[in-house]
């Protein structure tokens, strides 16, 4: 560290500054030949006296040597080698962690990095076990063993959260509250605390981070690890349940795997209080049998899609090349056809920022009845508002969007001058909208709400204000 090629040379506090610089010509392979054999070369016989120009060295002359850089002390001349090894060792280091082939300080010294030298990343993906459902009953132990919704209750109402006991009913996120308590008659409806969430998950946080700086927060109650620096990423993953389930009562699922989508798909395996690891020798068997609904980003309507195309595991989706699914599922093509490899180059990223948050519902009839679509928006815009408290999101900018029955899409947006700040703003704007539209004698099938436009992606733009007057 602190110390640094420029030039071909190797700037180091011990070489004075009229030593001559490496010679950039000579070949690595014979480098520390020229660095440390005397001039007359490996088999130039040894001599008693210093023959003038040539860098022999004299026999009584043990404790020095003389090389391209001038005549060196023995002890500088291991100080310095070992400080070369040290930058050789860097600057491999940094070749490897971003993913270069052949950037190292020297060009003689890698040509290339095979895969063999690169390091294998190790993914935990943490994701708690019905979060706000768990807190509640955590909270209140009443509510331990029953069914319950997190959500309103109401004509309205959106469930937030359901508890493993309601689950068997049918009952989960973004369902209907009326559709939920059809389904489980003896459903108990908890108002949601987000504070109380919050401040859950900034506890779990703290946990993450005590082994790696290296975390992504996905919403309150899920996030990515990078712990490749760690000798065992399972034992890891066992370990932080194990704190979180001794700290705050509550129970998390983890994956393992070496990336992202891998990690995320491995924690769904054994919830609750699960723990599945996902090893690098499996990766292939383990995609090629995965059904297609498994995959990430592949939603309900996609994965219909690619039924009606024969393609219904990773084995299937394999067959297809690169260039056909971008034509039949446009840039989302690239990634599924790295995901039906096991590939995800996608870094853990602790500083991403998240561009929106939304949700839409498509509908079992098409209508162009207003009253029922302010009712749909209704439930869309109380999951959207979950959404943004769930991702600690800000935005200033509201998209209707609307499809029609013959599949034709309109949008329509808003943007505020600062961020929407509360679920009555949210409604004020989204009525607004859903008004604005015409719809020329057609049904609408399917209506979702998107808040975008965050502050923190733009933090230096500024929303200007023009008073234009009256007219």
């Amino acid at each position: 560290r602190g110390r640094s090629w420029e030039n071909g040379a190797y700037l180091a506090g011990s070489l004075s500054e009229n030593r001559r610089p490496i010679p950039t010509e000579v070949p690595c392979g014979h480098f520390w030949r020229h660095l440390l054999v005397p001039k007359g070369g490996k088999s130039a016989p040894r001599r008693k006296n210093r023959i003038e120009g040539e860098g022999i060295l004299p026999e009584e002359s043990i404790g020095s040597f003389s090389c391209a850089f001038g005549s060196i002390q023995m002890g500088e001349m291991f100080a310095f080698a070992l400080g070369l090894f040290v930058s050789l060792a860097d600057a491999l280091d940094t070749s490897v962690r971003h993913n270069q082939a052949g950037a190292c300080f020297c060009p003689h010294v890698f040509v290339s990095l095979s895969e063999r030298t690169m390091p294998q990343r190790k993914i935990i993906h943490i994701d708690m076990d019905a979060f706000y459902a768990s807190v509640e009953q955590r909270h209140d132990p009443s509510l331990r063993g029953r069914p319950i919704a997190v959500g309103h209750d109401g004509p309205r109402g959106v469930v937030s959260t359901a508890s493993y006991e309601a689950r068997p009913y049918g009952v989960r996120s973004a369902l209907p509250s009326v559709t939920a308590r059809r389904l489980c008659p003896e459903l108990i409806f908890v108002p949601a605390r987000f504070d109380v969430y919050k401040a859950v998950s900034q506890q779990i946080r703290d946990i993450f981070r005590e082994y790696t700086e290296l975390v992504e927060p996905l919403s309150l109650d899920e996030a990515f690890l990078d712990v490749t620096h760690e000798r065992s990423a399972t034992l890891v993953a066992r370990e932080i349940k194990a704190r979180i389930r001794r700290q705050t009562e509550l129970t998390a699922s983890a994956g393992v795997s070496v990336n992202k989508m891998l990690a995320k798909i491995a924690s769904d395996y054994r919830k609750p209080d699960g723990l599945f690891t996902i090893a690098p020798s499996e990766v292939e068997a383990f995609v090629a049998a995965l059904p297609v609904e498994r995959f990430f980003g592949i939603g309900a309507v996609t994965a219909e899609r690619m039924h009606r195309m024969d393609i219904h595991t990773g084995a299937d989706l394999r067959q297809w090349d690169e260039a056909a699914l971008v034509q039949r599922f446009g840039k989302a093509g690239h990634a599924y056809y790295g995901y039906a490899r096991g590939v995800d180059e996608r870094e853990v990223e602790p500083h991403r920022v998240r561009k929106s948050v939304g949700a839409e519902t498509t509908f079992a009839e098409d209508t162009d009845d207003r009253t029922r679509l302010s009712m749909e928006l209704a439930a869309v815009r109380e999951e959207v508002w979950n959404r943004i408290q769930r991702h600690e999101f800000r935005g200033k900018t509201v998209v209707l969007k609307l499809k029609y029955d013959d599949f034709r899409q309109i949008t329509r947006s808003k943007t505020l001058f600062t961020a929407i700040d509360s679920d009555e703003a949210l409604c004020r704007v989204s009525e607004e909208l859903l008004a604005g539209v015409d719809f020329h004698g057609r049904k609408v099938r399917l209506i979702g709400l998107t808040v975008g436009n965050t502050p923190e992606a733009c933090a230096d733009c500024v929303q200007l204000r023009f008073d234009f007057g009256e007219e």
